[in-house]
């Protein structure tokens, strides 16, 4: 998709927020936190990492399997729980 597409990319993300039964402000708000979290992830040696059951740090990085897929809805509740 080309980033020149605003009008495309909001339709997705009113999709997406649909699909989660999230407004897409929320949605702009957990993709926001997603990548800091990723970022902040990544700068620290994989041995320093702490993994504290979020389903985005210890689920959805290697081979597509039962136990890696991140379940639909798995992050809106781990998110809920946060608030």
């Amino acid at each position: 998709m080309n980033p020149a597409e605003p009008d495309k990319q909001r339709e997705i993300d009113e999709q997406t927020a649909a699909r989660m039964g999230i407004t897409v402000e929320r949605l702009h708000e957990i993709d926001r936190q997603i990548a800091a979290d990723m970022r902040g992830r990544e700068e620290l040696n994989p041995s320093e990492r702490i993994v504290d059951d979020n389903p985005k740090f210890n689920k959805g990085f290697g081979p597509v399997t039962a136990e890696n897929s991140i379940e639909p809805g798995e992050l809106r509740a781990h998110y809920r729980r946060l608030d």
